[in-house]
């Protein structure tokens, strides 16, 4: 969904995709953006100034045209601000998740004036702003874009997000979230009630109302 704002003497565009959609947008200067579910942003119809400024919320893969003298920055909130410098990489930056990462795939991005190589995540806390660089399974970062889940070593509460956001559910805990965590992969393509089944088997009881998910003890 588009959303044409002006501020000032530059016109923004907003790029909005509800739960269980994915879009792909072309931007000014030439560089693509994919969108996961439930995610939006924000970027100015031109990129006439010395910079070219993006902001994100939610999920987003990045294939940034390199410009030199312009660099590419993304904002994702009062979180964290990756410059780029002509680059393939996704960041995570959902408003309910503790933490905001940034993967690097190819080429050089900086967060926090710490400059990150091919392979590496930013992990930056909504809470104390604090920095962690760590190694990244770049397969699971990607799972989204490749139509999968990839929920190895997922803790339960990530697991349910991600089926909130891509099923457009709400999931409901009847005793609490369960102390479990996932493995494996899954098709983004399934239906809901293969979904349930899935769960089934896995060991967890579940209900559907409406477009809620009841988890039970």
């Amino acid at each position: 969904m588009y959303d044409d704002q002006q501020t000032g003497a530059a016109t923004y565009n907003t790029l909005s995709t509800p739960r269980g959609r994915l879009f792909h947008v072309t931007l000014p200067d030439g560089s693509g953006v994919w969108l996961n579910a439930a995610s939006s942003l924000r970027y100015p119809t031109s990129f006439n100034n010395e910079d070219r400024t993006v902001e994100l919320t939610g999920e987003a893969y990045f294939d940034v045209t390199p410009m030199a003298g312009k660099p590419f920055t993304v904002k994702t909130g009062n979180r964290q601000e990756v410059l780029v410098l002509g680059t393939q990489f996704n960041v995570s930056a959902y408003p309910e998740d503790p933490v905001t990462a940034t993967t690097l795939l190819q080429g050089k991005v900086s967060v926090q004036r710490r400059v990150l190589q091919p392979g590496q995540q930013a992990r930056v806390s909504g809470y104390t702003n604090a920095l962690q660089i760590i190694t990244a399974d770049t397969s699971q970062v990607m799972a989204w874009r490749n139509g999968m889940f990839n929920f190895e070593n997922a803790d339960f509460r990530e697991v349910m997000q991600q089926l909130e956001r891509w099923y457009d559910i709400d999931v409901i805990y009847e005793n609490g979230i369960p102390p479990l965590r996932f493995g494996g992969k899954m098709e983004r393509s399934l239906t809901l009630q293969q979904l349930t089944r899935i769960l089934a088997i896995s060991n967890v009881h579940c209900r559907l109302e409406g477009r809620k998910l009841i988890i039970m003890p």
